[in-house]
């Protein structure tokens, strides 16, 4: 349990050491349209080019070095820039076609559009022929008037009693309409009388339907540019002013002569140890200072705040709970002592007394 707290001891110092340089980074950042740098004057200007609804404050004004230059924000230029904006475009358009071949489709398909978007965009659009596709728009049916007849000979009479009054041909029923009598005389040798027959020319009437088609929905595509004109483009030209980093001053230490293993060689070492350990933590706060400056030099991060609290208040839990387990073990190890030493006394209690009543 000792280690634990160690552990968890070191680890909130750790992360608060190195928290800035890990967590303080901009959520985004916006890149330069163009970088122009000034070795001579020891400038640097960034330009960035962003539309007019776009929060100038997003513009990245962090310090940094190069080539032994820290360069800083000094100033920002605004500049406003009227131009054109240009954007492809696809449009679809849907019309219908008596007929489905491709003459047809051309003499109503336009081969040029106009198109004028509610943003301001303006162009003309080309018909783009591998885009033509063509579907049933929907079927329709006609009725039509038809007719067929029938012939019925060698009847006694003309009674149309004996005529059927509907035929079914082809999958249509026909209903008699009219019917035409024929007398049809022959002479029998072998009778003495001569009979006449008749014949039935029967008119049946029907109604037949047909679908068609009704037409085709053609749909094609044009394509090309549009272009706006008038478009405000803001440019900000971020100028960064060099200056020389000096490197750092070497202290020099003259040692002082003095004989071995007397007071004066020893202040003499404590001395150098000193001047030593002080030039090295110098060194240390400018290159710490200076990178605490580039990397936070961004919005407020709520985090470095809550993290290392959040940390530190686990170790605070875990070391009372530590210290806790720890006071119970030690309590419990007394009442096992104080137990076993009136153990041990009650036996000697009645060992004396055994004796005694020997002794008796």
């Amino acid at each position: 349990m000792k280690k634990l707290f160690i552990f968890i001891a070191s680890l909130c110092l750790i992360i608060s050491v190195f928290q800035p340089f890990v967590l303080a980074v901009e959520p985004y950042e916006l890149l330069p349209v163009d970088v122009v740098y000034y070795p001579n004057h020891m400038e640097i200007r960034k330009i960035y080019e962003m539309a007019a609804s776009v929060d100038p404050d997003k513009i990245p004004r962090i310090s940094f070095k190069r080539d032994d230059i820290s360069y800083k924000c000094t100033d920002i230029l605004r500049e406003v820039i009227i131009g054109d904006e240009t954007k492809p475009h696809i449009e679809t358009e849907t019309i219908d076609s008596k007929k489905n071949d491709i003459e047809s489709i051309l003499s109503v398909l336009p081969m040029t559009k106009e198109i004028l978007t509610e943003d301001g965009f303006f162009g003309i659009l080309y018909l783009n022929t591998s885009t033509i596709k063509s579907e049933i728009a929907g079927y329709g049916s006609t009725t039509s008037a038809v007719s067929t007849t029938r012939t019925y000979p060698n009847l006694y009479d003309m009674d149309s009693q004996h005529i059927p009054k509907s035929v079914t041909e082809s999958g249509i029923t026909y209903t008699l309409s009219d019917i035409q009598w024929r007398t049809d005389n022959s002479y029998n040798i072998d009778d003495y009388e001569i009979g006449s027959r008749y014949t039935a020319i029967a008119v049946y009437s029907g109604a037949k339907s047909s679908s068609y088609v009704k037409g085709y929905k053609v749909t094609a595509e044009y394509t090309g540019e549009l272009c706006r004109t008038g478009v405000s483009v803001i440019r900000y030209t971020v100028i960064f002013s060099g200056t020389k980093i000096e490197p750092p001053q070497s202290i020099n230490i003259v040692p002082v002569t003095t004989e071995p293993g007397t007071e004066a060689e020893t202040i003499n070492e404590l001395t150098t140890e000193l001047f030593t350990e002080t030039a090295t933590n110098i060194d240390s706060e400018i290159l710490f200072s200076e990178t605490v400056n580039v990397k936070t030099s961004g919005k407020f991060n709520w985090l470095l705040v809550v993290i290392p609290l959040a940390l530190l208040t686990t170790a605070s839990i875990a070391s009372v709970i530590y210290m806790y387990l720890n006071k119970r073990k030690e309590t419990t190890r007394h009442e096992e002592t104080i137990d076993y030493d009136y153990i041990d006394t009650t036996a000697d209690d009645n060992n004396d007394n055994s004796c005694n009543g020997g002794s008796i």
